[in-house]
């Protein structure tokens, strides 16, 4: 049962991100832009989905679902809601994320972890390899990517430009 122990530090953490993103946008005194507006929302859909997903198996595995079964259904629906993420949320905002070389390489940085993250609960699910292993994998970057985020949006309110 470590794995859960594991689940809810991630969970937790995550939930501070967000939290504390939200409060250095919230207490900055100029006027928030439309790329800082971007960068807000993507972090706060990346903290919660980290949160959501860090509960899932722990929701699953409660209502008696044998654990194989629970793992693997949270990494197909891990999987769809990240390709979603980067459907909907990163590849509309591209054009807003060229400004500056750091800003754009995390940008890509992000893309290429979710969609690794995404390939890897598919294969993982469909091969007989450990589901927890590869779940935990996946949810873990899922917050290395809100972190990645949390940054930006950090690093661009202490700025105080556009960037």
């Amino acid at each position: 049962m470590i794995y859960s122990t594991v689940l809810i530090l991630l969970c937790v953490l995550s939930v501070a991100l967000t939290g504390f993103g939200a409060a250095v946008v919230l207490f900055r005194d100029s006027r928030i832009d439309p790329g800082q507006r971007i960068r807000v929302a993507n972090m706060l859909v990346l903290s919660l989905s980290c949160a959501f997903f860090s509960l899932v198996p722990l929701i699953m595995l409660a209502a008696r679902v044998p654990e194989l079964m629970a793992f693997r259904a949270s990494q197909i629906m891990l999987a769809a809601v990240v390709s979603f993420i980067v459907a909907a949320r990163f590849i509309p905002s591209y054009r807003l994320n060229r400004g500056r070389i750091t800003d754009f390489t995390l940008f890509l940085l992000s893309i290429v972890l979710l969609l690794g993250t995404a390939i890897l609960q598919v294969v993982s699910a469909i091969d007989d390899q450990s589901a927890m292993a590869s779940y935990m994998t996946g949810v873990t970057t899922l917050v290395i990517v809100a972190g990645i985020a949390f940054y930006r949006v950090v690093a661009a309110a202490m700025q105080g430009d556009d960037a």
